[in-house]
């Protein structure tokens, strides 16, 4: 199968589309809301997501976002409040947690501080009341 895929909800408004290229994911895929914006875009190669990845708000403003490499995320991965401030930070290495991961309260001040060594949760700091 090549070319696009698109669906739409009951009320006709477009729900994704995806490009395809011999069977396989290939080039941009976007998913939107019902109210017609955009809910997640990325690029995919092969099958896989590749390079940069976004998920947004219903309002459009960005939710998340990162980057893979051969459909694994890979580097730093944020995510945002509605208001837009960052709710989390994490790292990755081929789609393990690694490093440190923190935990936002929306007044910016840190809720939680992981450290991970490739998938595995070494070490969890909970902040209450910016007290640890």
């Amino acid at each position: 199968m090549d070319g696009i895929i698109k669906s739409y909800y009951e009320t006709g408004k477009i729900k994704f589309e995806m490009n395809y290229k011999k069977g396989l994911r290939e080039g941009k895929s976007t998913f939107y809301y019902e109210n017609g914006k955009i809910s997640e875009e990325g690029n995919y190669k092969n099958g896989a997501q590749e390079g940069l990845y976004l998920w947004y708000h219903e309002d459009g403003n960005i939710k998340g976002k990162g980057h893979y490499q051969e459909g694994l995320i890979q580097g730093e991965y944020d995510e945002y409040y509605v208001s837009g401030k960052i709710c989390i930070v994490a790292n990755f290495i081929d789609g393990k947690y690694n490093g440190k991961t923190v935990y936002f309260n929306e007044d910016g001040s840190i809720k939680e501080a992981q450290e991970w060594d490739m998938g595995i949760l070494k070490n969890k700091k909970t902040i209450v009341n910016n007290k640890s």
